[in-house]
């Protein structure tokens, strides 16, 4: 599995939320924490592919920013790259601008800079927390329905074999 956190970050446009829903991405996506710009975790439910977060009273010209805390299971295939497995996300588009959209793949294992490698979108940022390594990736001020993907490859030897999806 991949531990994956993506923050959206977004100004409203019309209508009244109470509760802001982001499609889920895959079914294979549990997530487990929903959080906001100030650091307040919203409750949130999981239902016909969206993930439905409350506690907002957004009108028109409000800010939200949202992280999502997520893992991913069989998300990540073998590569074309013998001895490496990849995993390909594309953060959900919307029919309205979006200020900013934020991927971080939490990788198992501690795996050197030089081992890892994306796909056309160069990542932002990269690190190694709690001997996990991670990989940043950043887009900001898309168009309506614009989308972009995101992908990270790795050595298979720092996954678990049996929890790899097959095509």
């Amino acid at each position: 599995y991949v531990d994956m956190q993506y923050e959206i970050d977004a100004t409203i446009q019309q209508g009244v939320w109470n509760e802001v829903w982001i499609p889920e991405t895959t079914g294979n996506m549990q997530v487990s924490k929903v959080v906001d710009g100030n650091g307040v975790e919203h409750s949130f439910t999981v239902s016909d592919g969206q993930i439905k977060a409350g506690g907002f009273n957004l009108k028109p010209g409000d800010h939200v920013n949202l992280r999502i805390y997520s893992t991913l299971y069989q998300f990540v295939y073998t590569a074309n790259t013998p001895g490496y497995v990849i995993v390909t996300f594309t953060p959900d588009w919307w029919d309205m601008n979006i200020d900013d959209t934020q991927v971080k793949y939490y990788l198992p294992g501690n795996v050197s800079r030089d081992q890892v490698y994306t796909g056309s979108k160069q990542y932002d940022n990269f690190g190694v927390e709690g001997n996990r390594t991670w990989v940043y990736f950043q887009n900001t001020n898309l168009g309506p329905n614009q989308q972009f993907t995101t992908s990270v490859s790795f050595p298979a030897m720092v996954m678990d074999q049996s929890t790899l999806a097959t095509p």
